[in-house]
C-alpha cells in the first residue's frame, strides 16, 4: 500500500472514532497515527478542538492526500525535544509559536486567556509602524487595559493609569510596563500549573512514546 493510501485509510479510521469523543484531546494517544507526519497546525487542531471541527478539517485534507501532496515538511513536525524545552522557562515556551498555541489553550481552560492575548498583542505592537501606533495602542487599551475592557487584564491601578497616560503619545514601549506585569503573573502562576497539566504532560508523553516506535 502506498504511503498516500495509508494516510487516507488512517484519516478514514479517525472519522469512525470521532463520534465517540466529546473532546478529541485523547486522539493523539492512538498508536495508529505514529507513522503519519502531521503538520504543527493540524496537530494542535486535532488536540484542542471539537470532534466535528476535526472531522470537517480532516475531510478537507483528503483531496490533498489523494493528489499526493505532502501534509508537511520534516521541519514543521512537533518533536518531543521541542516540547521538553518549553519546561525550561516561560521565555522558551513563548518563543515557540506552537508553544504559544498550546499554552493559550491551557489558559483558556482556566479562563485567563486574556493574559497571553495581551502579551502577544504587545509583541505585535512593538513592531508597528509609527503612523499606526496611535490606532493600535487605542485598540489594545480598550480591549485589555481599560476598566471596562471585555478582556481586562489583572494589573494594579498605578500601572493601569500609567499606561493610559502613555498611549496619549504612543511609542513602541507604551505597554512595556503592563506587559511585564502580565508576564510575571503568567510566569509565577499559570506557567507552573501548565507544566503539571494533562494538556502538557499528555502531549509530551505521546510524542516521546511515538519517537521510540
Amino acid at each position: 500500500m502506498s504511503s498516500i493510501l495509508k494516510q487516507h485509510n488512517i484519516v478514514s479510521a479517525i472519522f469512525l472514532l470521532l463520534p465517540s469523543f466529546s473532546d478529541t484531546f485523547a486522539l493523539c494517544s492512538f498508536p495508529f497515527i505514529k507513522d503519519v507526519s502531521f503538520p504543527r497546525e493540524l496537530f494542535i487542531f486535532v488536540v484542542f478542538c471539537s470532534g466535528m471541527d476535526v472531522k470537517a478539517y480532516l475531510r478537507s485534507m483528503i483531496p490533498h492526500l489523494e493528489s499526493g501532496m505532502k501534509l508537511s515538511k520534516s521541519k514543521d513536525i512537533l518533536s518531543a525535544e521541542e516540547v521538553m524545552q518549553w519546561s525550561q522557562s516561560l521565555e522558551k515556551l513563548l518563543a515557540n509559536q506552537t508553544g504559544q498555541s498550546v499554552f493559550g489553550n491551557f489558559l483558556k481552560s482556566e479562563f485567563s486567556e486574556e493574559n497571553i492575548e495581551f502579551w502577544l498583542a504587545c509583541e505585535d505592537y512593538k513592531k508597528t509602524e509609527s503612523e499606526l501606533l496611535s490606532s493600535k495602542a487605542e485598540n489594545i487599551y480598550k480591549a485589555f487595559v481599560h476598566s471596562d475592557a471585555a478582556k481586562q487584564i489583572n494589573i494594579d491601578f498605578r500601572t493601569r493609569e500609567s499606561t493610559a497616560k502613555k498611549i496619549k503619545a504612543p511609542t513602541p514601549t507604551s505597554f512595556d510596563e503592563a506587559q511585564k506585569v502580565i508576564y510575571t503573573l503568567m510566569e509565577k502562576d499559570s506557567y507552573p500549573r501548565f507544566l503539571k497539566s494533562n494538556i502538557y504532560l499528555n502531549l509530551l508523553n505521546d510524542l516521546q512514546a511515538n519517537s521510540l516506535k
